[in-house]
């Protein structure tokens, strides 16, 4: 999400250690995708989404987690690490999927 790890710093460890050293995730909430002003509440804890691509305690600078899907994740992977089609699909979509196959054997 540009948050969590700044863009530049994926693309440079993905182009120095190449793609297949990696998989992309999201730590989304429910308020993924979520429209301007939305508000949950994760425990005890309010927090605020609904501007951009993460959540954030409440009056607060602190992240609570990402408000991006894994489709939005491929998207920033094209348009600000700078991947291929292809490379951003494998690293949102088929080398997660193949590591959580092996975990289930």
């Amino acid at each position: 999400d540009g948050h969590h790890l700044p863009f530049w710093l994926v693309r440079t460890w993905v182009s120095a250690y190449g793609r297949q050293r990696f998989v992309f995730t999201t730590d989304c909430t429910e308020a993924a995708d979520a429209p301007p002003q939305f508000q949950l509440r994760e425990g005890r804890e309010l927090v605020h989404a609904g501007h951009g691509p993460v959540c954030r305690l409440t009056g607060t600078p602190y992240l609570a987690g990402s408000a991006i899907t894994m489709r939005q994740g491929h998207d920033f992977a094209l348009k600000y690490i700078g991947l291929s089609n292809d490379d951003a699909r494998a690293l949102c979509c088929d080398q997660p999927a193949a590591l959580i196959a092996r975990w289930m054997v």
